[in-house]
């Protein structure tokens, strides 16, 4: 009899818990598991990458709380052997639901990010954190997506590390690589008119976008340059009105969300990373698995352990503008096939089947 797995997850728009979601439960069905995924909101563009071998529940709410019964009578229906949770307060959900439905089916809880910087805002999310640090004790395991992550969450939380498994994000190597092929749609950058460095994500404090504005104005004043910042989000307006304010608006490319932003990637001389802090960033990983050189801030967790603490790309101190400014500008340089290459093998350590393996491992070892 085929083991039934229940994913649970918000909605399917784009973001790096949403990705590795689609990307497992295809996997999951390739190994042939039976798999539903039940989301509190059916949207988002990851829908139409879900595996038609995917069975969806979802009531199509706005919040989890009016998801909460239709999520109990999923739960009870499909009387799953694996619960697959992302997100703290969907953790939270799955593994009391599990629980009082006395389910006999193993939990297992994403976190995404580190909870003392992720849930550090407000009110609301000091107590979701401290909340999750009781309910984390009646899952099978959490699933942290870098070491740095899984260190915070058990100072954090103060959970035995031994319950806690580090499962980086997942790449698909082929979806990546077809997409990097296409036109990015902008001819300036299919041409190369310009050395080119490309950050990606969403517009919001944690990604530090303003700093690398400023950073990219002192690239400027040395190097013919232009950058393309891909996403959108609340600083989205804020962040153009600083590129106006540094005298860049005729260097600075605002795209907007990209369904395919791999197309700038791959023809970036380098791909920034300005974070505040990080879970993992999946983009790093992309564009070395792209052979793209990376310069990041060495914020808290994931950029240094993907990046290997710099051998396989530049690391700067947070809040050091001309040191990261100077990165930037060094790695501009034209870079060898031999260092691509390089680059492209470090990227393959995070391939799909690689972390796929290491997900499995976790589940023997809690069988």
């Amino acid at each position: 009899m085929r083991k039934k797995i229940f994913w649970l997850i918000h909605d399917l728009s784009v973001g790096g818990a949403e990705r590795t979601t689609v990307d497992f439960l295809s996997m999951f069905a390739d190994a042939g598991y039976e798999t539903t995924l039940f989301l509190v909101k059916r949207s988002g563009a990851f829908l139409e990458r879900l595996d038609p071998r995917v069975r969806v529940v979802s009531p199509d709410v706005s919040s989890l709380r009016n998801a909460l019964y239709p999520l109990a009578a999923a739960l009870r229906t499909v009387r799953p052997d694996l619960i697959f949770s992302n997100l703290t307060h969907l953790n939270i959900a799955a593994i009391s639901l599990s629980r009082i439905l006395n389910l006999d089916a193993k939990v297992y809880a994403f976190e995404h990010s580190s909870p003392s910087l992720n849930n550090a805002c407000s009110l609301k999310e000091k107590l979701l954190s401290a909340v999750a640090a009781y309910a984390y004790r009646q899952a099978d395991r959490i699933l942290a997506v870098s070491d740095g992550a899984a260190a915070d969450i058990v100072r954090t939380m103060r959970l035995p590390r031994s319950r806690i498994s580090v499962i980086y994000n997942p790449l698909d190597l082929a979806y990546l690589e077809a997409a990097a092929r296409e036109s990015s749609g902008v001819p300036a950058v299919d041409r190369a008119e310009k050395p080119l460095i490309v950050a990606v994500g969403r517009f919001e404090p944690a990604k530090n976008f303003a700093f690398l504005l400023r950073a990219f104005r002192l690239v400027r004043d040395r190097f013919d340059s232009r950058l393309i910042l891909i996403g959108d989000g609340s600083e989205a307006v804020s962040l153009r009105e600083l590129t106006r304010t540094l005298d860049l608006a005729d260097s600075v490319f605002f795209p907007g969300f990209c369904e395919n932003p791999y197309a700038f990637m791959a023809r970036a001389n380098v791909l920034a990373c300005s974070s505040v802090y990080e879970g993992f960033n999946r983009t790093i990983a992309e564009a070395l698995a792209l052979g793209v050189p990376v310069v990041s801030v060495d914020c808290p967790s994931g950029p240094a352990e993907i990046l290997a603490d710099g051998a396989f790309g530049r690391l700067t101190p947070p809040g050091d503008l001309d040191a990261f400014a100077a990165a930037l500008t060094e790695a501009l340089a034209p870079v060898s096939e031999f260092e691509r290459d390089r680059l492209r093998k470090r990227g393959a350590e995070f391939s799909l089947s690689k972390i796929f393996s290491s997900l499995e491992r976790v589940l023997n070892e809690t069988d």
